[in-house]
């Protein structure tokens, strides 16, 4: 009897959990829109002001095909991590052309700062753009 009172308590318990999800106090996931007819790579880093000198050696880059979009999930509440990860309380995006990337190198690329748009996001800019960025 003891077993099934703790099966469906435990069934409770993980039944009342949000298994990832966001919530009003906690947000995982941050939307990018590309509306562009480009596909676009995204790169994200918490190494604000100096995110370029890890810039596509540390961090995946993810395509987004044009007119459409991309869930940047995290394990963490966002609320937390970026002013933990980055005293200055910055998470940078980067938005590069697809084409660019395939026909140039990425030292050149970082050199000559050839992405289409930077991002330099705060909790409370995320807050205020209902956790969505979007290009352009």
């Amino acid at each position: 009897m003891k077993k099934i009172y703790l099966i469906i308590i435990l069934g409770i318990v993980m039944m009342s959990s949000t298994c990832g999800g966001d919530r009003d106090d906690c947000h995982r996931n941050i939307k990018i829109i590309n509306n562009s007819d480009k596909t676009v790579r995204l790169y994200g880093s918490l190494n604000y002001p100096d995110s370029i000198s890890d810039f596509g050696t540390k961090y995946t880059l993810y395509t987004i095909r044009p007119h459409s979009d991309y869930l940047d999930y995290s394990r963490s509440c966002r609320e937390a991590m970026i002013p933990y990860q980055n005293k200055h309380g910055v998470l940078m995006y980067f938005l590069i052309d697809d084409a660019v990337l395939k026909s140039t190198p990425m030292d050149t690329i970082i050199k000559y700062r050839m992405y289409l748009k930077q991002y330099n996001l705060t909790v409370e800019g995320l807050k205020n753009s209902n956790w969505t960025v979007t290009y352009p």
